[in-house]
Parts: structure tokens; sequence; C-alpha cells
């Protein structure tokens, strides 16, 4: 506690630092359970979401499935029927639409259930590899240029395959969104394979770094990029929260997802953004490996 001079030149007595002292410790209080009611309320919020898409998934997906294959019988060479274009492109927008809801659906499914991750080991450039061919098309059509700067770095990393997928892909499409033609979209792969000495604060699985030298300390850290519109200070508190979007067609819930699945890796994520030039999402995951030494080490529960 650091007082500056009063302004009469008087000393500060016992009763007013202890006075003030009370002040600081309740604002304390305060603050800590304004941020433990925001975090009973998100939960609470997914506790809702969770049950709510499971009753509506049952009822909604079974009649979906029926329209969607009707559609796509319409639209196939093996329909008897003679259709217009126009009815044709009707037909095929309501394909689009169909495949939206039931995207929505998933969405919702993940954000509800928080599944635990299944942990095993693979090559996190892979991942990145695979989801920069599912983004190909939209990279095409907005003819972005890809920055990357990964470099030869070959590294495994201890974490769920398909979660992660799921986090690039929806980072990758909030920034080619943000882009308009000849953006440049970044990415850089940078890890940490930490010290000789154990540490039980900066490893998930400290009880496993005996039997396995490369998980002492380790961490990813693994920055995306874009040169889009950049957000506005609101939109970069509230860009995690469950159906907050800026966009005009979006639902809010990829970049929730993006945050529980980082969560339940025991990692963390940071966004810079800057209105007008671009954003910059930064992960940082524990316990990775470099696949030179990958065989020479113990696997954890593969």
């Amino acid at each position: 506690l650091n007082l500056g001079e009063r302004s009469n030149k008087s000393i500060y007595f016992e009763e007013d630092i202890s006075f003030l002292k009370t002040i600081m410790t309740q604002s304390a209080i305060a603050i800590q359970n304004v941020n433990l009611h925001r975090q009973v309320v998100n939960m609470e919020k997914l506790s809702f979401l969770g049950k709510l898409s499971a009753e509506l998934a049952h009822e909604i997906k079974n009649p979906l499935v029926t329209i969607k294959t009707a559609f796509e019988f319409l639209m196939s060479d093996q329909s008897e029927q003679k259709i217009n274009e126009d009815f044709r492109n009707f037909v095929g927008l309501a394909l689009q639409e169909t495949n939206r809801i039931n995207d929505l659906i998933k969405q919702l499914l993940n954000l509800g259930r928080s599944l635990p991750p299944k942990f095993e080991w693979f090559n996190i450039n892979q991942v990145i590899d695979d989801t920069i061919l599912l983004l190909k098309p939209s990279i095409i059509e907005k003819e972005i240029e890809i920055n990357d700067l990964r470099g030869d770095h070959q590294i495994e990393i201890y974490a769920d395959r398909d979660q992660l997928k799921q986090v690039f892909l929806n980072i990758g499409q909030n920034a080619i969104e943000a882009m308009r033609k000849g953006g440049r979209l970044t990415i850089e792969v940078i890890p940490d394979f930490g010290s000789d000495e154990s540490s039980e604060e900066n490893n998930v699985y400290p009880e496993k770094i005996a039997d396995n030298p490369y998980l002492k300390s380790s961490k990813l850290t693994i920055k995306i990029s874009d040169t889009g519109k950049g957000m506005s200070r609101d939109e970069l508190e509230n860009i995690f929260e469950p159906f907050y979007t800026g966009k005009i067609s979006g639902t809010g819930l990829g970049l929730a997802i993006v945050n529980n699945i980082i969560k339940e890796h025991n990692g963390n994520i940071k966004v810079d953004s800057i209105e007008g030039l671009g954003t910059t999402f930064t992960l940082e995951l524990p316990t990775i490996r470099s696949l030179t030494h990958a065989n020479e080490g113990s696997s954890i529960g593969c």
C-alpha cells in the first residue's frame, strides 16, 4: 500500500491506514466475486445449452435427414423428374440451408457436451496442413496468400487431434471471412521444449515426467494472424461469449467452442486486434516433444 502526501501535510495515523486496508480488502473481494459470478453464469449457460441441444438434436435431426436426402435426390442425375433451372437453384439453396442447420446443431452439441479430450501423440503440423486443405476453396476464391512461418519443426503434441482441428478450422474460417480479396493469412509455430528440471506448475502431467524426458516444462505456441478488418474493443471483450457475434450471419458459437477446447487442454488463448489492420490469435498448449526423439521416450497412455 503506497500512500501519497496529504494535501494538508498532516501525517497518516494507524486508524487511517487500517481503514484504507479494510476498503482495499473489501474491494478485492468484490472484484473476485464479480469474476466468480461471471464464471458461474457461463457454466449455467453451457449446462442449459447442453440439455437444450440434446433435446433438440433428436427432434430436429431425424426430419432433417429426410429433407436432406430428398433434396440430394432431386439434385442428382438419378432423379427422373425434369426440373427447370430456377427450381434446381431453389432446391440447391434449400440443401445449403439444411446443411447449415445441421452444422448449427453440431456446434450446439459440441458446446454443451464439453467432451473431455482424447489425448494422443500426433504431428501438429499434419493437422495444420489438413486444416489448410479444408479451407483451400475459400482461400483460392478470395485470393488469400498463405504466409507459412512454421519452418522445419517436426513436433508431436499430446492432445486431442479432432478438437484441435476444430480450433484451427474455426479460427481460420473467421480469418478468411474477415479479409477482403488479396489478404494474407500467417501461421507460426513456436516450440519450447523447456528445461531439464521438472516443474509441476509448468506441466500438466508432472507424474509422467520421470518416464519421458521430452515432457519437461514443454509448451507450443501457435499464432494465426490475418490482415482483415480487425475487431473493436467491445468485440474483443465478448469474443468468447456464447451467441455473441459481430457478423451478420454468424451463430456466435465457433469461438466459444474454441475457448472451451483450449481450456480443456490446460492451454491459454489470447487475441490481439487492431481495427482496419487485422487480428492475431495466440494459442499456448502444453506437452510436446520433437519427432526426432519421439521414439526414445515412453508414451503416455497411447
